[in-house]
């Protein structure tokens, strides 16, 4: 009786496995932070390559252009073919690379049962939204012109696909994007390194910082991006799995398309 007792879950969100109980998450797979690290360095190198190739020689020489010629004439079509290209290729590499050792892909990733209850989910995106809101909010309040132009420049590809009737690419490029990355980055690179004991919280914080060096080009948008990656990885830390993690940045997604498309069809 008291074994069935203790898996029973309060109601409501105070039952979610984000604020009861132990972190649940565990590596899984055989391998090494270091390999682990060399081998996404690899899959990440070898799909920016192919993503280039396809879009940039690939697609200019089917419709007989020169790539010079084509990346001026469809700069915004070769940049959304790349980035669909970069997307697939990481996220068969990435698979593929899971299972090398013999292992079960779905496993290594953290893509396996149990998927997450639905008092979990609420709570996640709940969170989620509260944090991101709150973000922008003091963002904004602080300097909305600057927050205006990072947006615009950050999502110039989108938007420009957007103004051109392309917003099917941009649903599928938006979810694979969220996909690929949670899959390689929370999935992959997180079994390997998180066998070090610094490991997790050290992976969050690389990344994040990785993250927001790359794709932020203000201090506040550098500290928002470092902030959301270290909350989807807490998602992931406190239930074993990714699924919270890809829930609430499809979540994101969603809403940056609504935004996206709001600015590009006015």
């Amino acid at each position: 009786m008291s074994d069935r007792q203790s898996t029973v879950r309060p109601d409501g969100i105070l039952g979610s496995v984000l604020v009861t109980g132990s972190p649940r998450y565990v590596p899984r797979g055989q391998w090494s932070p270091l390999y682990a690290v060399i081998v996404t360095f690899v899959i990440t190198f070898a799909a920016v390559v192919a993503g280039a190739v396809v879009a940039y020689f690939i697609l200019p020489a089917l419709v007989g252009s020169s790539p010079s010629d084509f990346a001026e004439q469809h700069e915004h079509i070769a940049g959304l073919v790349a980035l669909a290209f970069v997307v697939a290729a990481i996220l068969v590499l990435t698979w593929l690379a899971a299972g090398l050792l013999g292992d079960r892909p779905r496993e290594v990733l953290q893509l396996d049962a149990p998927l997450p209850a639905a008092v979990d989910v609420i709570a996640a995106i709940a969170g989620y939204t509260l944090l991101y809101s709150a973000l922008v909010t003091i963002r904004y309040a602080l300097d909305p012109t600057a927050l205006i132009a990072e947006y615009n420049k950050d999502n110039e590809y989108y938007l420009a696909a957007l103004r051109e009737i392309y917003w099917p690419v941009v649903i599928l490029l938006l979810l694979g994007i969220v996909v690929g990355g949670e899959t390689l980055f929370e999935g992959f690179l997180l079994s390997g390194f998180a066998k070090l004991r610094w490991g997790f919280w050290g992976m969050a914080v690389t990344t994040g910082a990785a993250l927001s060096a790359a794709t932020a080009t203000t201090v506040a948008g550098a500290v928002q991006e470092l902030v959301i990656v270290l909350y989807a990885y807490w998602l992931t830390w406190r239930s074993g799995r990714i699924w919270l993690a890809i829930i609430c940045e499809l979540w994101g997604s969603a809403l940056l398309f609504v935004i996206m498309a709001a600015v590009a069809w006015t």
